[in-house]
């Protein structure tokens, strides 16, 4: 497994970091200077003056503050540059408050340090920007990153900025999100939620390092925990091979063979990748992103098929959970909702199943009123070429667990053997909610949070030419 952590937001004395194009440049510069100056410093005054310890000293010291003074001069930070305009636009009519907008950028490499600024092209607002996910070419000359930051917009609102390279004293924006632990066995949290991905040890003993969701604390009701006894609560995608009894999931990998995690004050993101387990036809794609200060968590996950196979089961948005909710609701593509006891749900939903592609579901319980759903921002079943991957009866299943537990699960391949060629994929997005049942609207909230994850903003980037000069 290779394992490589970001930690790009740290702050250092400028003489401990490591040097940046700039100022590698300009300390070339002030030795440069310095070459030339030394032979002046260290000459006699006169022919007849004697060049003894004393000169010698004083001449040394001269030297070395003039030294000390053109090299700090030149590797002083630059002045923030102009590197790209970035307008970004709220096309629909709500109201969005610290949106967390992500920008993907392509820049020359060194060009951005360990942060950046957005500045507001009309009141001159700046808006601390935290920079992920980022690689290069291997000479280093353009790099790939993301940008994350918060933007409040107004319906149909645009606004303007200009990205800057920015001060690297700036000081850090305050915000909820930690993490601890090592390795994959994690624990993040915001003032809402606390996400554990530990290990744990399921019915047979074992334990699996694979960096999936084990259990959710809900702050606000005395943090209850939302959990599976002995299994991992996130439990899809999994799989099952067309004659096998047993299925496998993405919790079983111990561990993926690619991980890496970037931490920030904004988002903490781990991705994993690899061939599922005892699946080496699969190749799986797992992201969770998790954000200061809102009550949801990304996960975004992929299923590339890469040698034929057949399989009698496939499934994805899968939460499993002991008997912690009295309803199930779920909201139809016609912006109808559903609203049923799980004791009377059964008999409903076999005749008109959830769609795969409705919009959200959720779990509450009636008197507590606490609630847990997903909103489903992308669904994708299409191959490489352009064409359906093979599904079969593909819906959302509302399912019963040993000791009354109770789970959802996005069924793409349900009970049939189906032959699945290379390059199918299934490719999904959904965010996970927790929240609080109103009084008169029972599901206002998780309707807010789809309509603007949903919806989102639109993001268009001008590069800035030589903006050295900027």
């Amino acid at each position: 497994m290779k394992l490589a952590v970001s930690e790009r937001f740290g702050f250092m004395p400028y003489f401990l970091r490591p040097a940046t194009a700039s100022i590698k440049k300009r300390s070339v510069i002030s030795i440069g200077i310095m070459g030339f100056l030394s032979p002046a410093l260290c000459v006699r005054r006169s022919r007849n003056e004697s060049f003894d310890g004393v000169s010698k000293l004083k001449n040394f010291c001269r030297f070395f503050l003039l030294f000390v003074l053109i090299l700090g001069i030149f590797t002083l930070p630059a002045a923030a540059s102009k590197i790209a305009e970035i307008e970004v636009s709220n096309v629909h009519d709500l109201e969005r408050s610290a949106e967390w907008v992500i920008v993907s950028l392509q820049l020359p490499g060194g060009v951005l340090e360990d942060h950046c600024v957005l500045i507001d092209y009309t009141n001159q607002d700046t808006v601390y920007a935290q920079i992920f996910g980022r690689k290069a070419d291997p000479l280093n000359q353009i790099e790939n990153c993301y940008l994350i930051a918060p933007v409040d917009l107004g319906p149909q609102e645009t606004r303007r900025f200009f990205l800057h390279t920015g001060d690297q004293r700036q000081k850090v924006p305050e915000n909820d999100l930690t993490i601890s632990g090592a390795g994959l066995d994690l624990i993040v949290e915001n003032r809402f939620y606390r996400a554990d991905l530990r290990q744990n040890e399921n019915e047979a003993g074992q334990k699996f390092r694979s960096g999936q969701l084990n259990r959710l604390t809900i702050k606000s009701h005395d943090n209850m925990i939302l959990k599976r006894k002995s299994n991992r609560m996130h439990w899809a995608p999994n799989f099952r091979r067309s004659g096998d009894e047993d299925y496998t999931t993405i919790a079983h990998w111990d561990p993926p063979d690619v991980s890496l995690l970037d931490i920030g004050p904004y988002l903490i993101r781990l991705l994993r990748e690899g061939s599922a387990p005892e699946f080496p036809e699969i190749r799986l794609t797992a992201v969770y992103y998790f954000f200061a200060g809102v009550p949801y968590f990304r996960f975004y996950s992929e299923m590339e098929i890469q040698q034929d196979i057949s399989l009698s089961l496939l499934r994805n948005d899968e939460m499993t959970m002991d008997s912690l909710f009295t309803h199930v609701a779920f909201c139809r593509p016609d912006g109808r909702i559903e609203d049923y006891p799980f004791i009377i749900r059964e008999q409903i939903l076999q005749s008109d199943p959830i769609a795969n592609s409705d919009p959200w579901l959720c779990f509450y319980h009636r008197e507590q009123g606490y609630a847990f759903g997903s909103i489903r921002i992308q669904y994708d079943v299409v191959n490489r070429h352009g064409l359906p991957s093979p599904t079969y009866s593909p819906h959302t299943k509302i399912s019963n667990g040993a000791g009354g537990g109770k789970y959802w699960n996005r069924r793409l391949i349900h009970e049939k053997d189906t032959f699945v060629p290379a390059g199918s994929r299934y490719c999904e997005e959904n965010a996970y909610l927790i929240f609080d049942i109103g009084e008169s609207d029972r599901f206002e909230t998780i309707t807010y949070w789809q309509n603007r994850l949903r919806q989102p903003v639109r993001v268009h980037v001008r590069y800035i030419e030589n903006n050295a000069d900027n």
